[in-house]
């Protein structure tokens, strides 16, 4: 079958690749396709899509935590090179990232401590905040607190961590983050 008919528009691609893994797949991909017009684009582009298929059940398998490290990784940025704030303390930037999420109507308190590789944070909630979106508020305040103080600590310490505990009930989110065993 050509696939080019299905296809509404084209790009033309130059590539550089193993010389024998190109001689591999040509020989598979010309007795699939047996010389027909378009096989070699046909095959190339079966085969991407193959190996799109393929890398988002990766992602789907091994979760989100990439990406959530880099958005987190991104928060903490943002916050830390914020030309208002005095950087000469990366526990100052920490500080002003709880600051502004404390500054959301739907959170009274956001306290943390840390102690012996052991990240704690406590969010006290607005009830009327939880009755009225629970999930939106995880979304946006629990998830996000999540990530930005993982990258924090990650950034402050130079060590891995991991989200041990994410708990919410009708009054307050608790956040524990500990090193990664290495």
């Amino acid at each position: 079958m050509d696939r080019r008919k299905e296809i509404k528009s084209f790009k033309k691609t130059s590539v550089i690749v193993d010389s024998e893994l190109d001689l591999e797949f040509k020989r598979i991909a010309s007795r699939k396709y047996q010389f027909q017009k378009g096989w070699y684009s046909n095959a190339l582009a079966e085969a991407m899509e193959l190996w799109i298929k393929a890398n988002e059940m990766i992602f789907l398998k091994n979760g989100v935590t990439p990406m959530t490290r880099f958005i987190g990784s991104k928060m903490w940025g943002y916050f830390n090179n914020d030309p208002g704030m005095n950087n000469d303390s990366k526990v100052e930037a920490m500080d002003t990232i709880f600051d502004f999420f404390n500054d959301n109507h739907s959170i009274k308190d956001v306290d943390y401590k840390y102690s012996d590789g052991k990240f704690t944070c406590n969010v006290a909630m607005n009830k009327d905040s939880i009755e009225s979106d629970f999930e939106r508020l995880v979304d946006t305040q629990i998830i996000p607190i999540s990530m930005v103080a993982r990258a924090g600590l990650e950034d402050i310490t130079g060590s891995e961590y991991q989200i041990n505990k994410i708990k919410v009930d009708d009054k307050k989110g608790k956040i524990e983050l500990s090193k990664s065993s290495e």
